[in-house]
């Protein structure tokens, strides 16, 4: 009984001592990832109303985020993720297992007759003693094993690396939802928009053909004039179709990206305009390239692969093993002796400590060295990438920042050119009331001031769709960017 407890004591003091010896190794490892919560419950609802469901460019963008499939497959690959972090230690846990064998051992019996014991019995007239060797053997076992490597630290590193990553991509899935839904909002604005000047010019141009047709039954203008006016309304009614349609496909592909039921009848509420405000230096923007999600991400990749390195350094290293194994035996055939005596029953098993120490991995060219060659060629590759995407973000960052100067300075210049093109046909259509003016200078006017409508409806959409771009590059609103740069001027 002593030396049980001795056994017991010894393997508590091996394991709580190898404890103490490789916590400083992990001791700098935040385990905890800051700031990462849990992935949310997603619940897809579909609305069903008759009536045309009004949403705004904020809604939009929630019931994409909570209906999109792909993100709500990523959701589940993260919440795999999170299960591998939290159950991190479990390499810690010793491997137990239990069995038991029942034997027949080969060994001759001392008489020949052992064999007919069970037929001679019933004829004899005292129970037939012969000699013989047990024929069967009880062995249960109980064995329990532990085994200590380097490997397990970076495993356990690798799981939180992993939870990380699939959080980077998660938020990087979001924003780039977030960002297309705006987008593809503005650009269905930006169709209605083109839809109601159609309306308005094709209104116009009735009132003016009615105009035209009294004025030709009076007498006033000539059957050219008429067919004049006639062609120009009817040359509208095209057009409109053609924006229509493609009003009514773009509609039904946004429904679609919001996981909206196939039917579901949908009015956007919202309008395009572009804040005129300046833009702080090219200089200080770029400041904020390594925020960009996709450089994020290959940076947690480089560091999913540094983490990889250190596990195939890791096979080169000793291994360290406690088991302690209970194989009791018991004395005498199973069959016939009591298996509840103590004394039918041989104490076997052992403790053991074994350090192994690998060798073929210490060869030059060895498969294990030759893993490790590549895996730091993978690495100093990975770099380069890194880099090499660094400069096209700053290349693309720097495009956009110069295309919303440019739309700004576009966007003042338009302003003018449709306050001059409103002002213009207003007189068109005074001198053309006092006989002064031709019809078709009217209508040119007004095509002219339409155009006008449109370039600016145009240009601001461009504005903000670079404007969203670059907020999703540099993962940062603008006004932020602005708000530091004032502090810091």
């Amino acid at each position: 009984m002593k030396q049980r407890w001795v056994i017991v004591a010894t393997v508590m003091i091996c394991v709580f001592g190898f404890g103490f010896n490789v916590a400083p190794v992990y001791a700098g490892i935040d385990f905890e990832p800051d700031g990462l919560e849990s992935p949310p419950t997603v619940v897809a609802e579909t609305p069903g109303a008759v009536d045309p469901l009004e949403i705004g460019i904020e809604t939009a963008v929630a019931i994409a985020l909570r209906n999109n499939l792909g993100l709500r497959s990523d959701l589940i690959d993260l919440e795999i993720a999170r299960r591998s972090l939290d159950r991190r230690f479990n390499v810690l846990i010793p491997e137990i297992s239990g069995s038991a064998t029942l034997a027949r051992p080969h060994v001759e019996p001392e008489s020949p007759f052992a064999d007919f014991v069970d037929l001679l019995e019933p004829f004899a007239a005292g129970p037939v003693d012969l000699e013989d060797p047990a024929r069967w053997r009880l062995q249960p076992e109980l064995r329990a094993s532990l085994t200590f490597t380097t490997r397990m630290l970076y495993g356990i590193r690798g799981a939180q690396l992993a939870y990380r990553a699939g959080v980077l991509e998660i938020d990087d899935a979001r924003k780039q939802l977030d960002r297309d839904v705006r987008q593809s909002f503005y650009e269905l604005l930006l169709l209605q928009e083109n839809l109601t000047i159609t309306d308005r010019r094709i209104e116009n141009a009735q009132e003016q053909y009615e105009d035209a047709q009294a004025n030709f039954e009076a007498g006033l203008i000539d059957e050219f004039t008429l067919l004049q006016a006639q062609v120009a309304l009817e040359n509208l009614r095209p057009q409109r179709r053609q924006q229509q349609l493609a009003l009514e496909t773009g509609l039904l592909a946004f429904v679609q990206s919001l996981g909206l039921a196939r039917g579901t009848e949908i009015r956007l509420v919202g309008s395009i305009s572009a804040a005129d405000a300046g833009l702080p230096p090219e200089d200080f923007v770029l400041g904020f390239v390594g925020g960009n999600p996709g450089l994020r991400q290959a940076q947690q990749a480089l560091e999913l692969l540094e983490n990889q390195l250190s596990l195939d350094r890791s096979a080169r290293h000793p291994t360290f093993t406690l088991s302690y194994t209970e194989q009791p035996e018991l004395a005498g055939d199973p069959l016939s002796a009591d298996p509840l005596d103590i004394e039918n029953w041989s104490r076997g098993g052992q403790f053991a400590i074994t350090l192994r120490v690998p060798l073929d991995p210490q060869l030059p060219q060895s498969q294990a060295r030759m893993q490790i060659d590549n895996r730091r060629s993978e690495r100093a590759q990975a770099e380069l990438e890194i880099q090499e995407a660094r400069e096209q973000v700053e290349l693309r960052i720097t495009q956009l920042l110069r295309g919303l100067a440019a739309s700004l300075e576009q966007l003042a210049t338009l302003a003018l050119n449709l306050e001059l093109a409103e002002r213009a046909y207003e007189l068109a259509v005074e001198a053309h009331a006092a006989g002064l003016r031709e019809f078709s200078e009217v209508r040119d006017a007004e095509v002219e001031l339409e155009e006008a409508r449109v370039a600016v409806l145009e240009e601001q959409y461009e504005y903000l769709s670079n404007l969203l771009d670059l907020e999703y590059q540099l993962d940062i609103s603008l006004d932020e960017i602005r708000e530091r740069y004032d502090e810091n001027d």
